[in-house]
């Protein structure tokens, strides 16, 4: 199973420039950033300069103790130019200097330094930098800020975080909530310069929102109010598809709409249960009344793979990834189908193409996996697990996350051409965290399905050790 990353407490992390030397010394590559807003700056001086202040704060994926430097990934509109907004480190707060102009938000970046609860030696502990694109919510349009020259732009608390529909995973997506009055609290106490001369110009920040704001999760559940589709979505995710069913069962749809959700969402139910030949006549209902449904496309190409039948899934993710050639989860299936039938040099594009914007995406799917090995085996394929090319020591005994709070659980991804791209730990006081950076350290042989190099997940956890 996947090792999934608990918060946790954690001790004051380094400040942005020594991440940033930390970084230089690993022999990271290094890319354009906002400039960082100085103390000494007054509003008179930054518009001189042709900038403007951008505040707000990030919460989400990344913000987790064994993460540092992190950086909102943005795109100047007019120029074209990549920039990242460096998220202060432990606090979440971005302060950044940028152009006026017109900017998008396009993803996040976060590097992992494993924590030791000592000293990092970046000698022995290589550090992973992560990202992954974030899509907006379904119905809306690309986030988009702007940049005024005349005061400030806020842009809210940047929430991003994975997200699934049901089995499938929708990708990492952005939520926007307002809390002006901390972030600016903030800046009156770390830049009381520029405060002051924004108040003697009686100069307010712009709310710049890139999104809607959206008011924090309510930690009340009122019974008896339930959409009856939302709650079977729930149930599904949650692994409880009989309860999905039957909670469908009792719902009357009003018009068509609803209807064929109902009927793909029991499909789903059925795939996650395994009953594969239902679940495709589920979804082949859906897309005969709606030819264009995408997530009904993915969920039957999924049915298909599971089921064996991999000329049908293979044209189904061709399908998606000509809908969107960046369709992260079609590309990663087709660079195993393609490996199933050693083609390397497709394989090789495919998998290219997954990891162009998420390198941590297979950190939260496992199904690519269980088709290919089940693919491999129909087939009298071969199989070659990751071979690490140096020796890297293991702790003496590693323990299931599940059997006791105090030992985490954590998976490593390997990609393709055996760099470690990608890491997520639970919070551990035992060995977990020394044995993945053992791993984080080691230079992998990639695994490969018929001699075709493939990516893998390395995991420890789950009821027994892995």
């Amino acid at each position: 199973m996947i090792g999934r990353r608990i918060g946790g407490n954690m001790e004051l992390r380094p400040r942005r420039a020594t991440c940033a030397a930390l970084l230089l010394t690993a022999g990271l590559a290094v890319q354009a950033s906002a400039e960082d807003l100085d103390r000494d700056l007054s509003w008179d001086k930054i518009r001189s300069q042709n900038r403007s202040v951008v505040i707000g704060r990030f919460a989400g994926q990344f913000s987790g103790p064994d993460y540092r430097q992190i950086r909102i990934k943005v795109i100047d509109l007019d120029t074209a130019e990549d920039l990242r907004l460096d998220v202060v480190e432990g606090l979440g707060f971005i302060e950044e200097l940028l152009p006026p102009g017109r900017y998008a938000l396009v993803g996040v970046e976060a590097t992992y330094f494993p924590s030791t609860g000592g000293p990092l030696d970046l000698t022995k502990y290589r550090p992973v930098q992560q990202r992954y694109v974030v899509n907006p919510r379904r119905g809306q349009a690309r986030p988009v800020f702007d940049v005024p020259d005349d005061r400030p732009a806020y842009i809210g608390t940047i929430y991003a975080g994975s997200e699934a529909d049901g089995l499938v995973y929708k990708g990492h997506h952005w939520r926007i909530l307002d809390e002006f009055d901390l972030a600016f609290a903030r800046v009156e106490q770390a830049y009381p310069r520029l405060t002051a001369s924004l108040a003697e110009q009686n100069i307010v920040p712009l709310r710049s929102f890139a999104l809607k704001p959206s008011k924090p999760d309510s930690l009340l559940d009122f019974v008896g109010v339930e959409d009856p589709i939302n709650k079977a979505r729930e149930y599904i995710a949650d692994g409880k598809y009989e309860a999905a069913v039957n909670w469908l069962a009792t719902f009357l749809p009003a018009n068509d709409a609803e209807r064929l959700e109902v009927e793909l969402l029991i499909g789903e139910a059925l795939l996650g249960q395994g009953q594969y030949d239902e679940a495709i006549e589920r979804f082949g209902e859906v897309l005969l009344a709606e030819p264009e449904t995408v997530r009904a496309l993915r969920l039957l190409a999924r049915a298909h793979g599971l089921k064996g039948n991999l000329d049908d899934a293979q044209a189904l993710y061709e399908a998606l990834a000509e809908i969107d050639p960046k369709d992260t989860e079609a590309n990663l299936h087709l660079g195993y189908l393609y490996a199933i039938e050693s083609d390397a040099q497709r394989s090789a594009v495919a998998f290219s193409s997954a990891f162009r914007d998420d390198s941590d995406y297979l950190l939260h799917d496992l199904v690519p996996f269980l088709v290919a090995l089940r693919g491999v085996e129909s087939s009298a394929g071969r199989l070659q697990p990751p071979v690490p090319k140096d020796n890297i020591a293991a702790p003496p005994s590693i323990r299931s996350r599940r059997t006791s709070d105090e030992h985490g659980g954590m998976a490593v991804l390997i990609d393709h051409e055996g760099k470690v791209v990608a890491a997520q730990l639970t919070v551990s006081t035992g060995p977990i965290p020394f044995m993945v950076m053992s791993m984080v350290r080691a230079n992998f042989q990639p695994a490969a399905v018929n001699g075709v190099p493939v990516p893998w997940v390395l995991s420890v956890g789950g009821e027994s050790d892995q």
